[in-house]
Order: structure tokens, then C-alpha cells, then sequence
């Protein structure tokens, strides 16, 4: 069998180059991962796009009335695809430091010792898998800089934080600004001596029972240690007791897919700090981040599946950033089942843990582009799904198949080094065979079939981007009443 890879390991290959020199926590695919990383290095010698995308629009601002230490964190808007950013940082027309190996909206500037004067300028652009520039630069900004201002240090969690700088107008109501960029509404009524947390406004399609935590680095950071707790802490500074803590993991990376399911009536919280090369932290735990995954809320519609499922895409994008995730253009809420790397035998095989729980009483199911680029056979994978199926059924579930989309060999091979079973586009016909047989939604309304799936659409060649996300969910927002007219015979 081949071996199989999904967004989350290459995160990791992607962050190699962050960690020379410091502790590496390579799992299994370790091997598989420098392969890549060097395909990925091997790349950049690729022209440059004809046309570029507008220039990423900054959001950090420091004036000359709020001014930055030495110790700053520079944000701007995402680039729809982002791969990788370049930052360069300048002083007198001058660049002193630049980076092209950025793989968020932020960074985390410490300024040199030599550093003089009371500002510099920023611009940043986004890069494609070759590591060439997808956009201009953006305007310079100007930082304004105090010796004296000595902020908190701990590396900032995105999950939900881009949605407070979308267009989404009510997600950002009443919030105020620190730096230029909104700062989340912390809980009321938090009881004296404990840290309240972060909430954010609910969007559709942003609950999953397999969490992705996601941050910008602190410099130096070698190390990051997760903590998922039970309920709110009481210091910053501190670990929480083990009493709260549910779970206790660690990461070299930008972001954590998460081992352990979380599933609980209650809210969660996960909170990250930074540790240097000694295991010594720098700064403090972010401000806890409350997230709920409760099995008493009723979900009339679940989503079960691999990575496409789970979220993430164009290779950096992970399901954190819910702009890779279809269920959050969906007219209808849903509860997120999928779970990255999944082979449609790993999907049958979790539904009674991971579904059941939940109960929803439709359930959209695509799963198999794992197995199918591999060396599973056709009727294997049917035979998975149609026991899927079954297992719906004899628990009252509806079930909702997707067409599976095509897969691009070439880019699957640019992007990960690995091979793609040569029958995969008969598989994939005999597979979409079946699940038309089905109750299904139809995504070859929005993408073409007998062909490899086109670059514009998926970046690493399968895992679709923002638009081809998009797509999937205007296919089953344009087909669901159709689905209900077959369950229900409207």
C-alpha cells in the first residue's frame, strides 16, 4: 500500500525549516516528510505567475501614539490559497531582515540589538509551492517603536481570529482594536482568580470533534505545549493543575492536529505557550480559547470523511482556517465527523464512536480519496461505503453520499513526492458509479469529470482550496431539497 498523507504532516515539513537546530518531533512519516520537504525546496527554481493576485492588505499598526516594543507580533489579511508568505522588514530604503518561509498571516518580530532609531517599515507578499510570488507586496507599512513598551509574550491563536477580520461585519460588532487588529470578546462573569477566555461568534460549520489548534510563532520557540482543560485556569504563567487538564501535548510546529477526540457536554478550553530550546517558556499561555463539541445539541446534519472533510487545503490551510472548510458556506449548521488521513476503511471503522454520539439525522459521507490514489481497490472502497451506509440505516441516520472529485496525479507528486496508483480515474468512475445509485449530491455540477482535478482548484493536487470548497458547498446547498424531496417524497 502506498503510503498516504493528508494536510496536517505536511505542516510539519513545511515548519522544518524554522526548527535547524532544535528539537525534532518527526512521527512515523518522517522520511516521507523530508522526501517531500526536499520536492518542496526542489521547486523554487519555477517562474513566477504571469499575473499577480492584489498585494495581502496589512493589519497590524503600531502609530507614533502606540508604539511597539521590541517584541512585536505583525499581522495581515490572508491570501485566498496562501502557500507561504515573504516578509521583509526595512530601515532607510534598506531590508534587515526578510523571510520566505512564513506559513501564516503573522509573525513575530524580535528587532536585533544593533537596532537604532524609533521605526522601520513592512511589506509582505504571498508565495506559491515553488516559493515564488503569487502577489505584489503590500504598501509599506511604518512601526513605531518604544524601547520601553514591553508587552506579554504568547504565540496568538488564530482559530476564529481571521473571522474577526473578514467582511463578516456582526462577527467584529462592538469588539474594539488593539494594534490594528480586533481583539476577541473575553467571557463575562468569570469568577475572581481565574482567566477568562476568549470566545468567538458561532459560524456554521465551525464545530469538530477532531480540533485543530493553530498560532503564530514566538521567536525562539522551539517547542509548544497545548493544554486542553476541562475548565478555565488560574494563572497565565502557570500549567494548569491536573485536575483540569484533559489532555497535555506538544508540538515544534505552527499548529496541532489534535490525537484525542474531544467530545464533551461541557465547553473546553485549549491555551499555548512557547518554550525555547531547554524546555524553558517564553512569555505565558495564550488567553484560553473556548471551543464546545456537546453531543446533547441536536445536529439535524453531520459530515463524516477524510481530510477533505475534516478541512484545510492549498497545503498550509488547515481545518482551523474555515475558509477551507465547505460546511462554513452551508445554509445549514453541521457538526464536523471527519478526520484527516482517514482511508474509507478508517471511516467505516470509527462510525459507532464517532457518530453515533451525535446522532444527526442526515450524514454527508465522502471518504475514499486516500484509498483511491493508493492501492485499495474499487470494490474495496464500495464495499466500505456501502457498509457506511448500512450502519446508518440501522441506526435511523439518513445517509448523503458526495461524488468524490478527481485527484491530479502530477501535482499530488510535486507536492508530497508520492506515487498515485496509475487506475485511479477507473476506480474513481466505478466508485462514483455506485454512490449515484445513492442518495447523493451531485459535484460534477461544479467540477469536471474524466480529467485530473485542475491546479487552480487544489494546489497539492487533493485537497480542494477556497474556491473548489465553495463549489462543493454550492452543490449541496443547490441540491439539498432535493435530498429531502427523496427521503421524504415532497
Amino acid at each position: 500500500m502506498h503510503p498516504l498523507f493528508h494536510t496536517k504532516w505536511f505542516h510539519a515539513v513545511l515548519a522544518g525549516v524554522l526548527l535547524a537546530g532544535g528539537v525534532a518531533m518527526w512521527n512515523v512519516l518522517a522520511c516521507t516528510q523530508c522526501r517531500a520537504y526536499a520536492a518542496f525546496q526542489g521547486a523554487t527554481a519555477a517562474a513566477a505567475p504571469a499575473v499577480l493576485l492584489p498585494a495581502p492588505v496589512p493589519i497590524s499598526d503600531y502609530p507614533k501614539s502606540d508604539p511597539a516594543g521590541r517584541n512585536l507580533f505583525l499581522r495581515w489579511h490572508k491570501v485566498r490559497d496562501d502557500v507561504a508568505y515573504e516578509l521583509r522588514l526595512m530601515q532607510d530604503g534598506k531590508v534587515f531582515f526578510s523571510s520566505q518561509h512564513i506559513y501564516v498571516n503573522g509573525f513575530h518580530v524580535v528587532l536585533p540589538a544593533d537596532f537604532k532609531g524609533n521605526s522601520f517599515e513592512w511589506q509582505v507578499r504571498a508565495l506559491n509551492l515553488d516559493l515564488q510570488p503569487t502577489t505584489a507586496f503590500s504598501q509599506s507599512r511604518r512601526v513605531y517603536v518604544d524601547p520601553k513598551v514591553n508587552p506579554v509574550i504568547y504565540p496568538i491563536p488564530m482559530n476564529g481570529r481571521n473571522l474577526l477580520e473578514d467582511t463578516d461585519l456582526g462577527a467584529r460588532a462592538g469588539l474594539p482594536k488593539k494594534n490594528g487588529a480586533y481583539v476577541p470578546a473575553r467571557a463575562e462573569n468569570v469568577p475572581a482568580g481565574l482567566v477568562a477566555p476568549e470566545v468567538f461568534p458561532h459560524h456554521n460549520g465551525t464545530t469538530a470533534i477532531n480540533q485543530v489548534y493553530k498560532w503564530i510563532r514566538v521567536n525562539g520557540g522551539e517547542t509548544y505545549e497545548i493544554e486542553v482543560l476541562n475548565s478555565l485556569p488560574a494563572s497565565d504563567a502557570e500549567p494548569a493543575p491536573a485536575e483540569k487538564v484533559i489532555e497535555r501535548a506538544y508540538s515544534t510546529h505552527f499548529d496541532l492536529y489534535d490525537p484525542q477526540k474531544q467530545v464533551s457536554s461541557q465547553p473546553m478550553y485549549w491555551r499555548v505557550r512557547a518554550l525555547d530550546a531547554q524546555g524553558r517558556p517564553i512569555g505565558v499561555f495564550c488567553p484560553p480559547q473556548q471551543f464546545e463539541t456537546n453531543p446533547r445539541k441536536h445536529y439535524t446534519v453531520g459530515t463524516l470523511g477524510d481530510s477533505i472533510t475534516h478541512g484545510g487545503g492549498s497545503v498550509s490551510g488547515a481545518p482551523s482556517d474555515w475558509e477551507y472548510d465547505y460546511q462554513s458556506y452551508l445554509k445549514f449548521d453541521t457538526i464536523n465527523l471527519g478526520q484527516s488521513g482517514d482511508t474509507s476503511e478508517a471511516t467505516l471503522a470509527r462510525f459507532e464512536d464517532d457518530v453515533l454520539p451525535f446522532h444527526p439525522e442526515y450524514l454527508i459521507i465522502m471518504t475514499g480519496s486516500n484509498s483511491l490514489r493508493a492501492s485499495y481497490s474499487a470494490r474495496s472502497i464500495i464495499g466500505d461505503l456501502d457498509a457506511i451506509r448500512q450502519k446508518c440505516v440501522d441506526n435511523g441516520i439518513k445517509p448523503v453520499f458526495l461524488t468524490i472529485p478527481p485527484i491530479n496525479p502530477d501535482n499530488i507528486a510535486k507536492a508530497f513526492n508520492e506515487p498515485t496508483d496509475p487506475a485511479w480515474m477507473s476506480k474513481l468512475a466505478k466508485i462514483n458509479a455506485y454512490i449515484r445509485t445513492q442518495p447523493h449530491i451531485e459535484l460534477y455540477t461544479k467540477f469536471t469529470e474524466n480529467q485530473a482535478l485542475p491546479t487552480s482548484l487544489a494546489i497539492d493536487g487533493l485537497h480542494v482550496g477556497v474556491e473548489g470548497k465553495r463549489l462543493m458547498a454550492e452543490a449541496i446547498n443547490e441540491q439539498w431539497d432535493d435530498v429531502l424531496a427523496r427521503y421524504y417524497g415532497n
